[in-house]
């Protein structure tokens, strides 16, 4: 990710959708007025970030934005869909016909790795700590949505799996689930883990009985190909209507310290990504 550090003066943030207002003398990629979205993309990307009227980006963290995606849609892409996609067709390899466990599915990129499970084809199983959540993660394609607050949800996706475990998980906070998603993984599965630090405790002879595999999934290092890989068929989804993103709670620009206070201290369970707004008039 970006380094923390900055020099002054400095903007933070990373995604950000809008219109092409200037470009540098070597740029080609794009033209003034185009609609884009931009997001970061590897090592050697340097983001005046979108907490401000105007983000500037490197030629290659930039992106054309479909004529049917508002710039309000367009500002959620990045980060979760691209992290979603290199975590379960680059890091978790799934395939079609395999099935898929989104813990923390109506959060951002639990919301996108629904949407590109469901598809390639996968059957999508999403938890979430509260019935609006559920509802969301529902609506975007999940087959089977479960309350991870209730006790019996573990048995409930072995049940659902015939006993078998789940070909990939992405799991959000291993520091809490990672023991829990070695036991439910199926044979030869693969977990991919996204989510915050943290100890944790596992038992490893339950992945070698099983082959399974942990995986540590980001986009910090991302190539160069992948970024085309992931773009273009983002791009495509977008364009066909089966990939749909989804505004969670939107905040003018002036409340953008309200905005990330809301998301650290938000308890209710996730809903989308929050957006900054910017009044035009």
């Amino acid at each position: 990710m970006p380094d923390a550090k900055k020099a002054l003066p400095y903007s933070p943030g990373i995604d950000s959708a809008g219109i092409v207002e200037e470009i540098g003398p070597d740029v080609t990629k794009v033209k003034k007025g185009d609609r884009v979205y931009g997001t970061f993309t590897g090592p050697h990307s340097e983001i005046q970030g979108p907490y401000a009227e105007f983000a500037i980006y490197n030629e290659h963290a930039v992106f054309p934005l479909p004529d049917n995606v508002s710039y309000k849609e367009g500002a959620v892409l990045g980060i979760p869909y691209f992290t979603a996609y290199v975590g379960l067709f680059i890091g978790c390899r799934a395939k079609p016909g395999e099935t898929f466990l989104m813990h923390g599915g109506s959060g951002a990129i639990g919301l996108a790795a629904i949407q590109w499970a469901r598809s390639r084809g996968m059957t999508v199983i999403a938890t979430a700590g509260t019935e609006e959540g559920r509802t969301l993660a529902k609506s975007v394609g999940a087959h089977h949505v479960l309350n991870h607050r209730d006790e019996n949800h573990i048995q409930q996706i072995m049940d659902l799996t015939d006993g078998l475990g789940v070909d990939v998980i992405l799991e959000m906070a291993p520091s809490i689930n990672l023991a829990i998603d070695i036991e439910l993984v199926a044979h030869k599965g693969r977990i991919g883990v996204i989510g915050t630090p943290g100890p944790v405790e596992i038992r490893p002879e339950r992945m070698y009985c099983k082959e399974s595999s942990i995986n540590g999934i980001g986009t910090i290092a991302i190539t160069k190909e992948v970024v085309k890989e992931v773009s273009s068929a983002l791009h495509a989804g977008l364009e066909l209507g089966y990939l749909k993103p989804v505004v969670g709670m939107e905040f003018p620009l002036e409340q953008a310290q309200e905005a990330v206070l809301s998301r650290s201290t938000k308890r209710t369970g996730a809903l989308g990504q929050y957006i900054l707004s910017i009044n035009q008039s």
